[in-house]
């Protein structure tokens, strides 16, 4: 609590249970770090405890990573793309039906600190098989590619 992290450049942010990973794996979206491992990690290890933001940004990066988010019951926000700088990556995070909240910068924070001030509606499951990282990104790139990703529900 109280730590913000922030991925170094040339390295995916992965998360496991009680831990945090770098990843040199494929690049996604042609970056590396992306936003999709990160949420994809989050998701599969804290479920319905995960909350994804995405905020101004180019191309889709992170949108199907708020998918698996919402998949896995966690919660999703978007910054309103009337206020984004670069609206393609909240416009299509709404547009795809990713994003539970489209709010205003100014309302993200007090709907987040709601948020995890919100009792849980059921039991939090723990992943008890979690991969090793680079074997998780390069398995869901190729999923992806092959258009079999099991968590992608587009």
């Amino acid at each position: 609590p109280g730590q913000i992290y922030i991925a170094p450049p040339d390295h995916h942010l992965l998360l496991q249970p009680d831990r945090i990973h770098l990843s040199r794996g494929p690049r996604e979206n042609g970056h590396r770090p992306a936003i999709d491992p990160t949420f994809r990690s989050a998701a599969r290890v804290y479920k319905q405890q995960t909350i994804g933001v995405i905020l101004s940004g180019m191309l889709d990066d992170g949108v199907q990573g708020l998918a698996v988010i919402k998949a896995y019951r966690g919660v999703t926000i978007a910054q309103n793309p009337d206020e984004a700088l670069f609206t393609s990556m909240p416009r299509t995070a709404i547009e795809r039906g990713a994003a539970d909240h489209i709010l205003f910068i100014n309302q993200i924070a007090s709907c987040l600190i709601e948020l995890v001030n919100e009792p849980l509606q059921e039991e939090l499951l723990m992943s008890e098989e979690i991969e090793p990282d680079a074997h998780l990104v390069n398995r869901d790139k190729a999923e992806r590619e092959q258009g079999n990703h099991p968590d992608n529900p587009f």
